[in-house]
This record gives C-alpha cells, structure tokens and sequence, in this order.
C-alpha cells in the first residue's frame, strides 16, 4: 500500500516569498508561456475544467490583473458564471471581443502591457501564427496566457472520439 507523503513548497520547486523581487515577480521566473485548453466555450464541462484554474490564478499573489477576453456573445452567460464561481473579482478584468481576430489582438494588447500576470483569452479560430503571437506579447509583458480554444481550431486531425468511432467500427 502506498503511503501519502506530505512535501513542502520548496522539495517540489513552488516559489517561496524569498524568490521574489521588490515589484513581487518571482526572480528568474521565465515568463512567456502560453498554455492552451482545447474545449468547446462555455459547454459545462470546459467550465467545470477552467473554474478552479482561474479560482487559482485570482489568487495569485502577483498583483496584477487576471485578464479574461471572451467572445461578446457569451457576455450574460459569463457574468452569471463570474457571480457564482468561486474567484476573487478584486483582481479580475473582463474584455469582450466581437470577432477572435479582435479577441487576439485585446489578448496581445493585455500581455504586452504588462498589467496582468496572466490573460485567459477564449479564441476559437486560434492559428500556430496567433499562438506565436500571444507568446511574444506574454514575453514581452512578463505575463503568461491561456488560450482556450475549440477542438476544430486545433488541428485538422480527427479528433479522438471520430478517431476511435472510425477504429472501432472496423
């Protein structure tokens, strides 16, 4: 039987406040990563999956915004999320964007500012050349990104489940 083994922050490599500098930016902390989620906007499981992430980056104790940028056709079903979720609104920005050729550029724009530690930006039709984009924006604000985006954007693969349909029908 495996026995749980409690670690502290520093054996797993988490920040301790000694690694910070005056401005409270983690010293030598590369910044300028860019994450993404491929799920479908606001389905109930991509909530479910996002929710605790952003719980958690409101919590960061970088002073800066979280910024989120998201489509302005989902702007009643967001403020009801905001309202019920479990994040610390203190430190939250909301942008809204009426097409994800402006949501990408809001998202650079809040990256290179360097007022935000992260931006969550929900961009459906993201390319490897948007990616690129918002990652030299995120290094160039010391920020990081998460770019949540549809299955469909992300590869022109079958997605698994068709995959497997296709397999398995065999």
């Amino acid at each position: 039987m495996i026995q749980p083994q409690t670690l502290h922050p520093h054996e797993i490599g988490l920040p301790q406040s000694s690694d910070m500098n005056q401005d409270g930016y983690q010293q030598d902390r590369p910044y300028g990563h860019v994450n993404e989620v491929i799920a479908p906007a606001f389905s109930s499981l991509s909530i479910c999956l996002i929710t605790p992430i952003l719980s958690q980056l409101t919590r960061n104790h970088d002073d800066r915004w979280l910024t989120l940028i998201a489509s302005s056709a989902f702007t009643s079903e967001i403020s009801h999320w905001l309202k019920n979720a479990d994040l610390n609104t203190n430190k939250l920005l909301m942008l809204t964007a009426d097409t994800p050729e402006q949501a990408l550029n809001l998202a650079c724009r809040a990256l290179r500012s360097g007022n935000s530690h992260t931006v969550v930006a929900w961009i459906n039709d993201l390319s490897e050349q948007g990616l690129e984009k918002l990652e030299q924006a995120a290094i160039s604000g010391r920020s990081d990104a998460l770019a949540i985006r549809g299955r469909r954007a992300a590869t022109q693969q079958p997605a698994l489940p068709e995959l497997l349909s296709a397999v398995c029908a065999r």
